[in-house]
């Protein structure tokens, strides 16, 4: 039990190699639990940041990897490729689920989402722009189609 360098209260555990495991703390009145592996890199981490839990896992190279978060607007998980691009996105907002996928460059590849009750699936091209778009509108079914420049090119009906 005491205080780091920057004056932060917290409680370190340590396992019988004496190596920090499990650390409890408080960062500007936000708590958290932060968890090392046998090697001491920081893998996963608990916090309540602005009334906002949030769980942080991270892989063996300390990169973030995956984030669950309450927030207000609903739940989300985020996840992170190898390289730290986000890749892929599932929510809830405002009771509305989505699903988000993006290519190693962060560009939206694929969304697929529910609308007060309608679902939607979009694709994207290379440049991130909806090209294919299928949807249920109050129950009857759509599909359009877009060219580079996001004019339509084809719908039904």
């Amino acid at each position: 039990l005491g205080v780091d360098d920057k004056g932060h209260p917290g409680l370190t555990m340590f396992d019988e190699n004496e190596s920090p495991r499990a650390i409890l703390g408080l960062i500007e009145r936000n708590p958290f639990l932060s968890m090392r592996d046998e090697k001491g890199k920081h893998r996963a981490m608990l916090a309540v940041i602005e009334d906002a839990p949030s769980l942080l896992m991270a892989d063996e190279n300390e990169k973030e990897r995956a984030v669950l978060t309450v927030t207000k607007g609903g739940p989300g998980l985020s996840m992170r490729d190898e390289n730290g691009k986000y890749r892929v996105g599932l929510s809830v907002l405002k009771g509305d689920p989505s699903l988000s996928m993006r290519d190693e460059n962060g560009e939206a590849l694929v969304d697929l989402s529910v609308t007060t009750g309608d679902p939607g699936l979009t694709m994207f091209d290379a440049q991130g722009n909806p090209r294919t778009i299928l949807s249920l509108l109050s129950g009857r079914p759509r599909i359009s189609m877009k060219d580079e420049k996001g004019e339509t090119t084809w719908k039904a009906p």
